[in-house]
C-alpha cells in the first residue's frame, strides 16, 4: 500500500494505492490518521480510487479511523471507491455511516 498525503483546498488528502489488508496497508493508514489529526488536522479525505482490494480489517481500519477522527472532533470523508470497495460499503451498510463521494472535488466541497 502507498498512501501519499496533499493538501487541496486546506484538507489533507490520503491517496491510497494497494491493498487494504491485515497484511498490508492498514497500520500505515491508522498511522497516517493519527498523525494529520495529532497535528491538528481536522478535515480529512480517503481517496480510495486506487485500493483494489480490502478485507475485513481493511474495513475496520476504515471504520477506526473514521470513529477516531469523530471523537477527536474532525471530519473523515471518502472518495473514488472503486466498485469492489462500494460494493464491500454496501454489503456491510456502512455507506449508510460514512460520508461518501462520487469524486474528490465533491468530497472537497462539502466541507465548505
Amino acid at each position: 500500500m502507498k498512501i501519499q498525503l496533499r493538501q487541496a483546498s486546506g484538507v489533507s488528502v490520503l491517496e491510497l494505492n494497494g491493498r487494504l489488508t491485515v497484511n498490508d496497508g492498514v497500520p500505515e493508514l491508522r498511522g497516517k490518521v493519527k498523525d494529520l489529526l495529532n497535528t491538528g488536522e481536522q478535515q480529512i479525505i480517503l481517496n480510495l480510487s486506487g485500493v483494489d482490494y480490502m478485507d475485513s480489517t481493511g474495513v475496520d481500519c476504515l471504520v477506526s479511523s473514521y470513529t477516531t477522527t469523530i471523537k477527536q472532533g474532525g471530519e473523515l470523508k471518502f472518495s473514488c471507491l472503486t466498485d469492489r470497495v462500494h460494493r464491500l460499503l454496501d454489503i456491510t451498510r456502512l455507506l449508510t455511516v460514512f460520508d461518501t463521494y462520487e469524486d474528490e472535488n465533491q468530497a472537497l466541497e462539502s466541507f465548505k
